[in-house]
């Protein structure tokens, strides 16, 4: 502890989805150099997702456990293992915090964070309907500094339309993408549009979506372009999404603009259902159905993912 703020280490594999959650919650728990980082990379035997699975010996002697961190914070099952060892290695043992659905051993985690949609139930369970992430208002209004000469020669209002991509259960085909793409060429002509691609996102989107837009003051940029996911949330004054992120869909409803999903086929049920519930409280608006919308108000989880570990920390270890 330094000031009061708790030092916090952060477990993943290495995946991004997974560290920019566990990210976003410790920056707003403590200060940057309180924050530790460790990408582990278990063993088979270890990464078995079974329960009470144990670390190996060798594993046991990781530098992690020696570094006095008040807060442990993990997400992706992998982790589990070395989450629940803290219990064991370590006197006093630090809380411990997993982002998702453990499926195993929920009793052996201090607190879990999960989405509304896993419909996890538990005393030491927090459930939201977005995802955290590390945007703030802050950023938001520090990256708005710097658009108008990033995209100057679009006009306002622009919208920024978010292309996803494939997964299991979604394939991007060429008419899927003639649907999404004849969606948004009803937005108002007279908009500025900045469109972006992801890594996953299929060349069969991005060339119909340029098709069918060409002609349009519009801005196309891809996965390699430098100007960032957030510059253009900070940009634009209407959100357009593919609707196949949860995460993409939470960074954009943190913006406080009004957010527009598309709902291409094969949509996970769980997707399905947190749309569903976006459309019902007026939090989000299909594109099938227009772009006539009422204001929206910011929802980032993070912070109350954040407050809810704070309060639970200061019953764990109360302050001296």
């Amino acid at each position: 502890m330094r000031d009061g703020k708790p030092h916090i280490l952060i477990l993943t594999d290495g995946k991004m989805g997974d560290l920019v959650q566990c990210r976003g919650i410790a920056a707003a728990l403590t200060a940057p150099d309180l924050i530790k980082e460790e990408v582990l990379s278990p063993g088979w035997l270890t990464a078995l997702p079974l329960p009470n699975m144990p670390i190996s010996a060798v594993d046991r002697q990781l530098g992690i456990f020696s570094l006095g961190v008040d807060i442990v914070i993990a997400s992706g099952r992998r982790m589990l293992p070395y989450l629940r060892a803290f219990k064991n290695l370590v006197s006093p043992s630090p809380m411990t915090v997993f982002l998702k659905d453990p499926k195993f051993n929920h009793r052996d985690i201090d607190l879990i964070w999960a989405p509304s949609h896993d419909n996890l139930r538990g005393e030491n369970v927090i459930s939201t309907l977005t995802s955290p992430h590390t945007l703030t208002a802050e950023m938001l209004a520090d990256e708005s500094k710097s658009t108008p000469s990033k995209f100057a020669s679009l006009p306002k209002p622009r919208t920024g339309i978010i292309l996803g991509g494939n997964s299991k259960a979604v394939q991007w085909n060429q008419d899927t993408s003639k649907r999404f793409a004849n969606c948004v060429a009803k937005l108002p002509p007279d908009s500025g549009l900045i469109i972006t691609a992801s890594r996953r996102t299929p060349d069969i989107l991005k060339s119909t979506v340029r098709l069918t837009l060409d002609g349009r003051q519009s801005e196309f940029l891809d996965a390699a372009s430098d100007i960032s996911f957030f510059d253009i949330l900070a940009a634009c004054d209407r959100l357009v999404l593919t609707g196949d992120s949860h995460n993409m869909m939470s960074e954009a409803l943190a913006t406080g603009a009004p957010v527009h999903f598309f709902r291409p086929p094969g949509l996970h049920a769980k997707l399905q259902w947190f749309l569903d519930t976006l459309e019902s409280q007026q939090l989000a608006f299909n594109v099938e159905h227009g772009f006539s919308e009422a204001g929206s108000k910011p929802l980032n989880a993070t912070v109350e993912i954040a407050t809810e570990i704070q309060k639970k920390f200061d019953q764990f270890r109360p302050a001296s």
